[in-house]
This record gives C-alpha cells, structure tokens and sequence, in this order.
C-alpha cells in the first residue's frame, strides 16, 4: 500500500509544529527563567540595603512581576509610592514622637552602667528637651526636614539634612517609625536628602554597637576618626554608646545613587 503524499506532508507538518509549540514553549521558559533571574539579581544586589531599608526602593512606586508558577500569572502588584515632603513646624510634634520612638529602638541594647539608668530615663529626658530642639530646627532656614508622609498625611519617618560651610554634606538625624523599618521609607528618605545635597561629600555621625551604624556601613558611609566617648544625655541615664563620625565620599555617593537606579530598572 503505496502513502499518499499529501498525508506524509500532512504529517511532517504536524511533527514539525508540535516541535515548534515544544520548542517555543521551551523558550517561553527560559525567558521567564531569565526575567525571574534578572528579578532575583536586582533584589540580591539589594540585600544590604534590604536589611535596614527594605528589599527595593519603592519610592518610584515598583511592581514586581508575577511567574506563572506562582498561581498569579498575569498579576502584578504595585508598591504603594513614597510621599516625601518637606517638613513644616506643624510637623513638629510627629518628628518628636518619630524621633522617640526610633531612639528607644535604637538604644534598647546598649550597655547599661547605672542601676537605676537605661533607655527609658533617656526617653524621659529627650521627651521633655526634644520638642523645643525641633521646633526651633524647624524654624531654621538652613536646616532642611524632609519627612515621609502616610495616605492620610502622618509623618512616620524623617531626615534632617544640611550644607555645610566647607560645601559638604551633612546629615543630622534620620529616623523611621519602628514598624516601618525594612519597608523602604528609610531608604527613600536617604536618597531623598542625597539628591538635595548634590553632588558633594556627605557626613553623619551614629552611636556604635546600633542598627544605624550598620545601616550607614551598608550605605557606604566610612568612619572618620576614633570612636568619641558617650554623650552627656546618654551618660546621664547611664548608657555607654560611643559615637562615630562618618563620611559618604562623593564617589560613593554616586556609586550608592548608581546602584539604586540600576535596581530600579531591573524591576
């Protein structure tokens, strides 16, 4: 029985298009494999910063993509967007609370020398002395308070940032409420007072054996310096946290700015 030739073609064509689906399929694949990969890149590049300000900068509002094996093919979820504004003497009573609760935070594991000391008597101290500092910082023209706002208009993060004499940078304060840490404020507010200060060197100062100390490590910041001894508030309420100028050369500055645009692009 002889075939007919139509059907042998017939045929081919079936094998060679269950080859091309096969095959297609396989490269469907592989590029998710790669966009996932590309996704995991980013984020792993990131992992420093994730530690202390969240595993991407949302403060262009991110998605990240879904996978098919995932159950959420063609999802994407949108981060919320990062309100940054500059700070008012409205805002005063939230910095200090923000501020507070960021110190007691911060502080809770440092050594304890006196009996009847701790963080709790430091708090104590700072919630009578702080709101006047900053109301009058508030006040101050060259000072400058960006502070991250809720969708109903709380503040639950903030910087204060300011230039120099030399032209240099210098940061004052930046704290994060609490639950929000890892969450990205942090960091949106660091690039946040970056940018405005341009393109120059940057110093900050931070209490060793702290989350921020290492926070300002992963960031590039260097230590400048010995460690100087306890301030006199903290001595007062009995704890020893020596403090650390730091320095964010202009190069790593531009490096730190450089990587974050580049996770940004990959996501």
């Amino acid at each position: 029985m002889r075939n007919n030739p139509c059907d042998i073609l017939v045929g081919v064509a079936e094998v060679a298009t269950g080859e091309m689906r096969r095959a297609s399929k396989a490269i469907w694949h592989g590029y998710e494999n790669i966009v996932r990969n590309s996704d995991e890149a980013a984020i792993n590049t990131a992992v420093c910063d994730a530690k202390c300000y969240g595993e991407i900068n949302t403060d262009r509002g991110l998605a990240w993509r879904s996978h098919p094996s995932d159950g959420t093919a063609g999802a994407r979820r949108v981060m919320q967007q990062h309100v940054i504004t500059d700070a008012t003497v409205t805002d005063a009573d939230d910095i200090v609370r923000v501020f507070l609760d960021g110190c007691r935070e911060a502080y809770k594991d440092l050594p304890v020398v006196k009996k009847d000391g701790g963080v709790d008597v430091l708090i104590a101290d700072m919630t009578e002395r702080k709101p006047a500092d900053f109301s009058r910082q508030l006040a101050d023209d060259s000072i400058k308070f960006f502070v991250h706002r809720t969708p109903e208009g709380k503040v639950d993060g903030f910087i204060e940032a300011t230039i120099r004499p030399d032209g240099r940078g210098q940061l004052y304060a930046w704290h994060v409420s609490p639950e929000l840490h890892r969450t990205g404020v942090a960091r949106a507010l660091m690039r946040t007072a970056l940018e405005y200060m341009g393109d120059v060197a940057v110093h900050s100062n931070t209490t060793n054996g702290t989350k921020a100390y290492g926070a300002h490590r992963n960031l590039g910041f260097t230590p400048v310096g010995k460690p100087t001894s306890t301030p006199p508030p903290m001595a007062a309420a009995g704890l020893v946290g020596w403090q650390q100028n730091m320095i964010l050369s202009r190069e790593a500055r531009a490096a730190l700015l450089a990587r974050w645009d580049q996770q940004d692009a990959m996501l």
